[in-house]
């Protein structure tokens, strides 16, 4: 309504009823639209650097050599007789259990 009160050909003639009285609603929302393209500019860096972290971070182990195995309700019951017997293996480092994978895939 404030945009449709002026009269277009005043306005292109550069005569405009508005004095130069503060900021006008012109300049104000042309100031907010600047601001917000640099915020969101910024946020695009951030989110890029984070993305970026979460693919080249050290895990701290070799991904290719961890197993998953998927459980069942006999080797609940024996975890602990389990987990001993793979560690008798000396090519095996260490042996966890857990409901679920660092992927988020459920283990059943």
């Amino acid at each position: 309504m404030f945009l449709s009160s002026f009269k277009p050909i005043r306005i292109l003639k550069g005569k405009s009823d508005a004095g130069t009285k503060g900021f006008s609603f012109r300049t104000i929302l042309v100031v907010f639209q600047f601001v917000t393209s640099i915020v969101l500019i910024i946020c695009v860096g951030v989110v890029s650097q984070q993305l970026d972290f979460m693919r080249t971070k050290s895990l701290g182990f070799v991904e290719e050599h961890v197993v998953v195995l998927p459980s069942s309700p006999a080797m609940v019951r024996n975890l602990d007789a389990f987990k001993s017997r793979l560690l008798e293996n000396p090519d095996i480092l260490g042996v966890s259990a857990a409901k679920r994978v660092p992927s988020g895939r459920l283990l059943d």
